[in-house]
């Protein structure tokens, strides 16, 4: 016999003087629902809050109302863990071969931090905005890196765009959820989220493959320029040392040499071969984006087997524009 429904869905036992509350779930018995106390996350018995036990029966009245609606949309109880469908979906991005090895690690590194704070076991339909709400304010106060070594200070909070890349990847696993029917369609509360950390506008720190060409093309025919220290340097420093910074994404470190002492500010003040939006990490993350720099990467190359002994104007502005479109 089906139960009579209760007016509310909050009913109180006392327990040694106590009255504590339960939940009344039996009408939804085919997906779990039963009396259940109602325990408040890190204690051990129902509570004896009024407000707190509304809060709890409101949620777990949820839950039972989202497992009866996925049971009549896929015939099944049960969501896939979301460490679970995590590696799945890493791994299908894999196969696709739409992004970069460097932007996949980044966005299992996003995911994992979304796993560390929702948890391994956590179910894809039972997270709501309001927990992704407070996984953003929890990323907001997080070290963008951890500490290298031990007793080392953290370092600053993650900024808003690294932030957003978090958002991004897990609104991109719900998507894959939804193709693959295991949450109902447009259940993303990513996407539900209103506000959503914004990236900040700022100058560009990187050249696209045109730029990089005229820069070339500059230092192919950069006349001698006196330093402070009474040395000229021009073409056969300059050309070459571009070069190099091109073919190794800007790295200053890896352009050093005894012989070159003085570089030009526009190349030490330049980076190369960076994203918009990818923050500090180095590498395109799209295809596209790959095939750029390694366009730039071609130029460079072209201009490097010249070496020092270019000299001005050997190399003229049509053969880098057409390296750089190789």
């Amino acid at each position: 016999m089906t139960p009579r429904k209760r007016k509310s869905r909050v009913y109180w036992r006392n327990q040694g003087g106590t009255l504590r509350a339960y939940f009344d779930g039996r009408d939804y018995r085919d997906v779990g629902g039963r009396r259940e106390p109602l325990m408040a996350p890190g204690e051990a018995f129902a509570t004896t809050d009024p407000d707190v036990a509304t809060r709890l029966a409101g949620e777990r009245l949820t839950e039972l109302e989202a497992a009866r609606r996925r049971r009549a949309f896929h015939g099944d109880t049960a969501a896939p863990a979301l460490a679970d469908f995590a590696r799945l979906h890493l791994i299908a991005k894999k196969r696709a071969g739409t992004v970069t090895d460097a932007w996949l690690d980044a966005t299992q590194q996003f995911l994992a931090r979304a796993i560390a704070f929702f948890g391994v076991e956590r179910e894809l339909d039972t997270i709501r905005v309001s927990d992704v709400r407070r996984w953003v304010a929890h990323l907001g106060t997080t070290p963008a890196r951890p500490p290298r070594t031990e007793g080392e200070p953290p370092g600053r909070p993650m900024t808003a765009a690294t932030v957003r890349h978090h958002l991004n990847a897990l609104s991109n696993l719900y998507r894959r959820a939804m193709e693959d029917e295991l949450v109902l369609p447009g259940y993303n509360p990513v996407a539900a989220l209103m506000e959503k950390p914004g990236r900040s506008e700022h100058e560009a720190r990187w050249l696209e493959v045109p730029d990089a060409a005229l820069l070339l093309a500059a230092a192919a025919g950069l006349p001698p320029v006196a330093t402070p220290a009474g040395e000229a340097i021009g073409a056969e420093l300059a050309y070459p040392l571009v070069a190099t910074f091109l073919l190794t994404a800007g790295a200053r470190r890896r352009c050093s040499d005894s012989s070159w002492t003085t570089c030009p500010s526009i190349v030490a003040s330049s980076r190369f071969g960076r994203t918009p939006g990818a923050g500090s990490r180095p590498g395109p993350r799209t295809a596209s984006s790959r095939s750029g720099r390694s366009s730039a990467i071609s130029s460079a190359r072209t201009c490097s087997a010249h070496g020092s002994s270019a000299r001005a104007g050997s190399c003229s502005r049509p053969s880098w524009t057409a390296a750089s479109r190789c």
